[in-house]
């Protein structure tokens, strides 16, 4: 019984050695080009080029960008609304998940003049994770909240509300769209 047990594990053993020296190959090198290369966006008729230039290209979550898009394609001079004959409209977007919306105004021309957008637990741009790691670097981020106040006059202001949880205790911290402590 004694040698069964020993000429099974070396059989064993011999399997498991020679699987290792048969597949021990170096890895192919991976084209980065290749492997990374965007697909074409889609073309759409952008209604509100303004808006669409300040806000959607410099957006990174797609979640964001998606409604955005929805804002920049949205004509207010094809809706039954605008034959109210107002100063301004209001008009109110949502994301289908409840996490993100956009309240936008536009004057009675149709153009689009402000805009108030609010984003829950969004998937925050590299450069806002990098910052908030390399100044709290044991931290978790727990929730984040991303708000963008569009404006044809006063342009754009984009924040990042971000709560991480460093040594047991909740921090909120607050960013700029461009990555500084606020």
């Amino acid at each position: 019984m004694k040698k069964l047990l020993i000429i099974l594990f070396l059989f064993g053993f011999t399997g498991f050695v020679y699987s290792q020296i048969a597949f021990n190959h170096k890895p192919t090198k991976l084209d980065t080009r290749e492997t990374f290369r965007t697909k074409p966006m889609a073309k759409s008729n952008v209604v509100n080029t303004n808006y669409h230039n300040a806000i959607i290209l410099t957006t990174q979550s797609d979640r964001v960008k998606s409604l955005e898009q929805r804002v920049a394609n949205y004509n207010i001079t094809k809706q039954d609304i605008f034959k109210e004959k107002r100063n301004t409209y209001a008009i109110n977007f949502k994301d289908p998940n409840y996490n993100g919306r956009i309240n936008a105004y536009f004057n009675k021309e149709g153009q689009l003049i402000k805009s108030y957008e609010l984003f829950k637990n969004v998937k925050l741009p590299h450069a806002i994770w990098n910052k908030i790691y390399n100044e709290y670097p044991e931290s978790v981020i727990q929730k984040t909240v991303y708000r963008v106040h569009y404006s044809i006059v006063n342009g754009t202001s984009k924040q990042y509300k971000v709560t991480i949880i460093q040594n047991n205790e909740k921090k909120q911290v607050k960013l700029d769209g461009n990555g500084n402590f606020i």
